[in-house]
Formats: C-alpha cells, structure tokens, sequence
C-alpha cells in the first residue's frame, strides 16, 4: 500500500537535487485534520488522556513535614509471625514494610518483602521460620515533626527505604517510606521541601 497524506496539505515536491522543496514559504501551514474533521494536535475534554486526573500542582500546599505524608494506621508483625504470614500480609496489603512490635506495642525492628524473599531464596523454611529471625533490628526512626527534607536525607545516606515514625512514647503512629516522598515529588510541587 501506498503512504497517503491525510488531510488537505500535498506532499512537498523534491527536485532531483534533494536540497530544497518547492513548497512555497509565503503560505501559511494548515494544520493536518483528521477524517473526523477535528484537529488531532488539540487535545478534547473526553480524550484518554492518562494525565488529565493529575491535579494542578499549585493547587496542592507544600508538604513540609513527615505528619502531612505517613501512612497510618501502620500493619505491623509480631516477632513471632511466621515468613510465610509476613509474605502473604505484605502481598496482599501490597506494601514493602512491617514495623515488628513487641507484646507491649514497643517496636523492635523492621521486615521488608525483600527480607522474606532473601530468606526463602537461601532455603529458610518459611513456615517455620519467624519474622523475628531475620527482621532488621537497627531501625532508623522519625517524628511527625520531622522535616521532610531530613526524612529524605537519612533515608538516603543510610540507604534504608522506610522510616516508622513514634510518638514520646516509642510507640508507632505512622510510616514514610521512599514512594511516599517520591509521590510528594510528583503529586505537590512546588515542593518546600526543596527550598
């Protein structure tokens, strides 16, 4: 099959040097129209635009501190949780990060999916095998009057993906994990946290 203009321009026509086209500067371009009639470069109301739902971002308040990003309530793990509980709560849920609190509701470390996985993968049982074993028990925390940008900082130079965040008591009230600052990134500019 040929390759056919669409709409009303002709194709240009190209001498046998190639170097320019006899089109005539002085005329004004048309826009090429589809066989609706319509514009294709103007985008319509009722387009299936995949951005359209994003909101205007001077419409958002910049998000300064951890409180306006965490997620809570926060699933947790208890140390006693089997791998293979751990696995399917994460998978369902679909997040990456159970704080694992003690009896008393005091944190005592963190499980990630990627933990799980790495367990089972060297040959851990994960039905016999407890959260506890191989949760991580240096836990970086924050408040939720943490600034944002501290937040990101020692997430970043301590190459951990999650922070719980406590209240005086030590007990956890939230989670900001990495999505959620990305998200931030992306959903609330301009961001104060970048000021």
């Amino acid at each position: 099959m040929p390759i056919s203009w669409i709409g009303e321009l002709p194709p240009p026509r190209i001498p046998e040097t190639g170097l320019e086209s006899r089109v005539d500067p002085a005329q004004p371009i048309r826009p090429v129209q589809s066989r609706s009639g319509r514009n294709p470069g103007k985008r319509e109301r009722n387009s299936s635009n995949p951005y359209r739902e994003i909101p205007i971002a001077h419409e958002l308040e910049p998000a300064v501190r951890v409180q306006q990003l965490m997620k809570s309530p926060v699933f947790t793990a208890a140390p006693t949780d089997s791998l293979e509980g751990a696995l399917e709560r994460l998978t369902r849920l679909q997040i990456r990060h159970l704080p694992v609190l003690d009896a008393s509701d005091q944190l005592m470390g963190v499980v990630s999916d990627r933990d799980v996985l790495r367990a089972i993968a060297s040959g851990r049982n994960a039905g016999n095998t407890t959260v506890g074993a191989i949760m991580t028990r240096r836990v970086l925390t924050a408040t939720q009057d943490t600034e944002l940008r501290e937040a990101a900082r020692v997430m970043t130079d301590e190459r951990v993906h999650c922070l719980p965040v406590v209240d005086e008591e030590c007990r956890v009230v939230g989670i900001i994990t990495a999505t959620d600052l990305l998200r931030c990134i992306v959903n609330r500019e301009p961001l104060a946290l970048w000021a």
